[in-house]
């Protein structure tokens, strides 16, 4: 129980309600909430010095948690029916923690270390000291293992983590553990996002995320995620760039089965860094000062250059 100003605090009374104490003269705004039960919101009109008996009836209502869908067990659970540790970081919270790199979503994950490799243009992490980093699934499926990869999370609608060893669903890998991405799937809901963000050493992007029904029926669904980016960096002649769109569409041509099919675009420049080094920046040297700004290469001769394209369908009958 609560009071709109956030001030005030509920004090047990003997009969096992509730006291809220020192209000206010006024409209009192209160919020009610307990585990199993719909939130409820009473607005109260009070006199100065009044005491008033207020009686709160909540409503049953089911309560929505996280699902570990195929990284445990395949299936779509909750992770209390998991007999294994995991963790999945949701949409919100990758939103809240500005990431921009899918290890950066790590941060929080017990048993789980990322950004490793500094500014490499790939995903570096390990999971209970073991490197995961060429063991990384999208949908359930395991992403190429010939080369490191660095998916765009502005298209993941969750990260999921599984630690502990999973080869009797994921074949061999290492024992560490499994890093699952959810892709943004169709939704008859209204989405309509277009925003963008900018940062140091000349970071910009613009983003869009469009999806909905198509037509009258609801039986087609349609989700697209756009983004495209590019900046640079402390040293000169190195940046990145980055375009990435990912649509999908659904059919529900009954109540029990549903068809998505997904396509994912993705390409990346990115020109690396080189370490500087010990002597002429951290202590003097006889030659002078290395700026950290400088680049000790060749322009061009660390670039990377990556276009990723992958499409699939799925259907689900219940």
């Amino acid at each position: 129980m609560r009071v709109a100003d956030g001030a005030r605090g509920t004090v047990t009374a003997e009969d096992g309600g509730y006291r809220l104490e020192g209000l206010r003269a006024g409209a009192v705004l209160i919020t009610v909430r307990a585990i199993g039960y719909a939130p409820r919101v009473d607005t109260l009109t009070l006199a100065a010095g009044e005491e008033r008996v207020h009686e709160v009836r909540l409503v049953p209502a089911a309560v929505a948690l996280p699902v570990l869908s195929a990284t445990a067990t395949k299936l779509s659970v909750p992770p209390r029916e998991v007999p294994q540790l995991g963790t999945v970081v949701g949409r919100q919270q990758l939103d809240d923690q500005a990431v921009r790199y899918v290890q950066d979503a790590l941060r929080y994950v017990p048993s789980a270390q990322g950004e490793q490799s500094g500014r490499s243009g790939y995903d570096e992490f390990s999971i209970r000291g073991f490197t995961q980093s060429r063991y990384q699934f999208r949908d359930g499926l395991r992403l190429d293992p010939g080369y490191l990869q660095q998916q765009e999370p502005y298209g993941l609608e969750a990260v999921e983590v599984l630690r502990g060893p999973a080869s009797v669903l994921y074949g061999q890998m290492a024992p560490g553990g499994v890093l699952n991405m959810q892709s943004k799937a169709p939704t008859g809901e209204r989405v309509r996002e277009v925003g963008m963000s900018g940062g140091m050493y000349g970071a910009v992007s613009g983003f869009g995320d469009i999806g909905g029904t198509l037509g009258g029926d609801g039986r087609w669904t349609g989700r697209l995620p756009v983004l495209v980016s590019r900046q640079d960096d402390a040293q000169r002649s190195v940046g990145a760039s980055r375009v990435f769109l990912a649509p999908t569409l659904g059919w529900t041509p009954s109540g029990r089965t549903s068809v998505v099919v997904r396509a994912v675009y993705q390409r990346d420049r990115y020109d690396r860094t080189l370490p500087l080094p010990f002597e002429g920046t951290l202590v003097p040297d006889p030659a002078g000062r290395i700026g950290v700004r400088t680049f000790l290469g060749s322009p061009r001769s660390s670039r990377s250059r990556r276009r990723r394209c992958r499409w699939g369908m799925g259907s689900r009958t219940s």
